[in-house]
């Protein structure tokens, strides 16, 4: 019976060996080399040329296009994904051994920017923020605290209150008027997350106001300061920020309903150290000159329509439109950034690009810039909040813009591809 274990033992050694043998034959095989060849991006003129690119590969590798998985009409993944299909590529026809994406190229040309704006964003709903209790002054003079009646119906910061009683609400104003008319009695419609609940609650009523109240910190607006990225000559359509503005408090993205971006004057700046971000201080009010609508805000930055009536030779340096780099374009080596400073004009400074990321889908981190040129190291440290948005050129292309500094070297911070951006620009 040893005897019998043993040979078994030393014969599932040795397949295990054999196996081992071949595939690492295999690796070194003439057919995986060329399958290691294969990028995972691939961006082509047409589809034409995706079929030739397979017609290369040799035996025992097939591949197969996908359906791929349909995506919300109007929404974010559509506009990115339209010119998008996958394949997947096969061993034998059988065991799937790599995903391949496509890209159909849309070929863009933009007028790079780098002008500083104000941004005046109006919510979609008022922005729950914080809950609180409520303190009542009574007729006799008695103060009467009053546990929240919002926290108590299990409404919590970055709730978004759409609708109260059937009515849409607009601004915080308009949600008191509707409490008050009701006598406090409110159905509230609610957007959590991706999805819509219907709260019902009693505000609590504060005779020394005259007024109902629900217990709860909210928010209708906000402002900023960022940068243009590029725009579009023929459409007017503009990209800016390449990151969400997000509500301080909840850390969520501001939804929009409507908004402006403005001239904005950089007054100071705040230079960047290692451990500490520096930032742009800029000053806009009514008065300022308005550039555009905001259509979107995304995880992706701010888009939206310049006005017909805009200056469109103060948002740029550059007076004719530069094509944008497709991400695998992008190179390490020297490029510029536009961006402005605290003579609030365009400047033009050299960096280089350090590290790149391959990406099949759109990132806000896809490359990784360093600012070499002194004068802007001089006055900002490298990179600094507000900066947000800058355009990189290289190759008399748009190659990203920036997204973040990184907090223990100012001195770098990370891009994301042009390309993606002016996807969604539509």
């Amino acid at each position: 019976m040893r005897r019998f274990n043993w040979q078994k033992s030393s014969i599932i050694k040795a397949i295990g060996i054999v196996l081992c043998l071949f595939m690492v034959l295999f690796n070194f095989s003439p057919a995986m080399q060329v399958l290691s060849s294969i990028p995972n991006v691939v961006y082509l003129d047409s589809d034409t040329q995706k079929a030739d690119f397979f017609s290369s590969l040799p035996a025992p590798f097939y591949y197969k296009l996908n359906n791929d998985t349909q995506t919300v009409s109007g929404s974010i993944d559509e506009s990115l994904n339209r010119h998008r299909t996958t394949a997947t590529v096969e061993l034998f026809g059988i065991i799937p051994v790599k995903t391949v994406f496509f890209y159909t190229k849309s070929n863009h040309y933009l007028i790079p920017c780098g002008q500083s704006i104000g941004i005046a964003l109006h919510s979609k709903g008022i922005l729950v923020v914080g809950t609180s209790d409520i303190t009542t002054t009574l007729s006799d003079g008695t103060i009467k605290s009053i546990p929240s009646p919002a926290a108590g119906a299990g409404i919590t910061a970055g709730d978004v209150i759409i609708e109260a009683n059937g009515t849409e609400i607009y601004n915080t104003d308009n949600l008191v008027n509707i409490c008050n008319a009701s006598n406090g009695q409110v159905t509230l419609t609610i957007q959590r997350n991706k999805s819509t609940v219907k709260i019902s609650l009693k505000a609590a009523y504060d005779p020394r106001e005259e007024q109902y109240k629900l217990g709860m910190w909210v928010r209708d607006s906000t402002a900023g300061i960022g940068t243009i990225s590029f725009f579009d000559p023929n459409t007017l359509s503009y990209a800016a920020l390449g990151h969400a503005i997000m509500d301080i408090d909840t850390s969520t993205v501001f939804d929009v309903k409507s908004g402006e971006i403005t001239e904005c004057e950089i007054v100071d700046i705040i230079k960047g150290e290692v451990g500490e971000a520096g930032e742009l201080l800029g000053t806009f009010g009514s008065s300022s000159t308005r550039f555009g609508s905001i259509r979107t805000n995304c995880e992706f930055g701010v888009y939206g329509t310049l006005y017909s009536d805009t200056d469109f030779d103060s948002l740029s340096a550059y007076d004719k439109p530069l094509p944008v780099a497709f991400p695998n374009e992008v190179r390490v080596g020297k490029a510029t950034i536009l961006t402005t400073l605290d003579d609030s004009a365009i400047g033009e400074y050299e960096c280089k690009v350090t590290k790149l990321f391959s990406q099949s889908k759109a990132e806000s981190k896809g490359f990784v810039i360093e600012i070499t040129d002194s004068r802007l190291l001089e006055k900002t440290g490298g990179i600094v909040q507000g900066m947000s948005g800058s355009p990189i050129i290289q190759n008399g292309k748009i190659i990203g813009v920036v997204t973040h500094v990184m907090i223990n070297d100012p001195e770098r911070g990370y891009c994301m591809y042009a390309y993606w951006m002016a996807e969604l620009m539509g």
